[in-house]
């Protein structure tokens, strides 16, 4: 709802911001406290877990979201492209691999994701783990890549609202899910280019002890994903990459995982 500073008169004299969840920590985190120094904005936020009496309240219509919005209107669209990171400088190589391979144990994953990034690294690709860099950092990568490659995740939301057409950008799916969908619709409204979805799964591994998707462990077809990575342009010639062994499967999932016999191939 914050497209609608641009159209106001005169600026209010603060934010009211309502946490999503009530189990969340008072106040706004470092993620929420930095997005906004993006959009600098500088306005006072207060975060309300309360009732509240407020003087003048106004409330714009939401601009972006899960879902359908997810694609954005016109008026978030724009006032993202006018402010989301214009401070930041690009800085970095012009080739950048997305990686989920040290976000922990307890998240979904893609199998084999650090033989990837020894594959991509060795044909130019800076590994890039964002959780580890602030959000100024991560901009500022995201700006200077001109060929992105990326595990699916919540990572590529943010490079939607820094990136541009003049970017090519392939997106590796890690489950069956509409999220992913999400995700390629934010890209395609925000850039102004679709990517290339690289769908290169034999086997989806579900947790024993959840069915929640954003959980699930991709299997890649590892000399198969190279294939359409290089079809694509996004890599060059070279020996083709070893396929996973069971072995090497067992050892990344650990024994709590079941096949669900899903594949994500075409």
């Amino acid at each position: 709802r914050l497209w609608a500073l641009d159209h106001l008169e005169t600026p209010p004299d603060g934010i009211l911001y309502i946490h999503r969840r009530e189990s969340q920590d008072a106040g706004l985190n470092r993620f929420q406290s930095a997005f906004f120094v993006a959009l600098g904005i500088d306005l006072p936020v207060r975060v309300v877990e309360d009732s509240a009496r407020v003087e003048t309240l106004l409330v714009p219509g939401q601009g972006f979201g899960l879902g359908e919005i997810s694609a954005g209107t016109k008026s978030f669209r724009d006032f993202v492209h006018a402010r989301f990171g214009r401070d930041v400088a690009p800085e970095g190589g012009g080739r950048l691999y997305i990686s989920r391979s040290r976000l922990g144990t307890n998240r979904g994953k893609l199998l084999g994701e650090e033989r990837i990034e020894q594959e991509l690294a060795a044909q130019g690709y800076e590994i890039f783990h964002p959780q580890h860099h602030d959000m100024a950092t991560q901009i500022a990568r995201y700006k200077a890549a001109k060929q992105v490659v990326a595990s699916e995740g919540s990572a590529l939301h943010l490079f939607a609202f820094a990136g541009r057409s003049d970017q090519s950008v392939a997106l590796i799916p890690r489950r069956r899910s509409p999220a992913t969908a999400h995700i390629i619709r934010h890209l395609e409204s925000f850039t102004g280019r679709t990517p290339t979805v690289i769908n290169a799964l034999r086997e989806v591994w579900q947790p024993t002890s959840s069915k929640r998707k954003r959980l699930a462990a991709g299997e890649p077809d590892l000399p198969l994903l190279q294939a359409r990575l290089r079809a694509a342009g996004f890599i060059g010639d070279g020996p083709t990459w070893a396929p996973l062994t069971e072995d090497d499967i067992r050892a990344a999932l650990g024994p709590n995982h079941r096949p669900t016999g899903e594949t994500l191939l075409d």
